[in-house]
């Protein structure tokens, strides 16, 4: 059930991922101050790669170190379509290279994260 429900929730929040960044927000983001949707994006490509580490590392059984650099490519990948397809495909968005390196930054923030715990539960053993 677990190993199902994982792969749900990572497919799930990248498809809501996928929407939020191509949906018109001007009028959320109006109100926040300058360059604090960065912290959003950092947040955001974070969790994606956690959900997806924890879906391949979990469910398909893939070995930690894979998981991780599955995960944190497909994220970074993900990020770079999304901020071209931002700039190509919808009127109110732009393409922001700032927005991309919020995402890998958050991406890596993660995978920092993710080896960190790895590598404390394999000294407590």
């Amino acid at each position: 059930m677990l190993k199902k429900g994982l792969c749900f929730l990572s497919v799930a929040y990248t498809c809501v991922l996928l929407l939020a960044s191509l949906l018109n927000v001007n009028s959320i983001t109006q109100e926040l101050p300058t360059n604090s949707d960065k912290v959003l994006h950092a947040m955001a490509h974070g969790i994606l790669t956690s959900f997806w580490f924890l879906t391949l590392s979990v469910t398909f059984n893939i070995k930690v170190l894979k998981s991780v650099i599955y995960a944190a490519g497909a994220a970074i990948i993900f990020g770079v379509i999304i901020e071209v397809l931002q700039g190509t495909i919808t009127q109110n968005r732009v393409t922001d290279f700032n927005d991309i390196l919020a995402n890998v930054l958050g991406t890596v923030v993660a995978v920092l994260i993710i080896l960190g715990l790895r590598f404390k539960e394999l000294k407590n053993k």
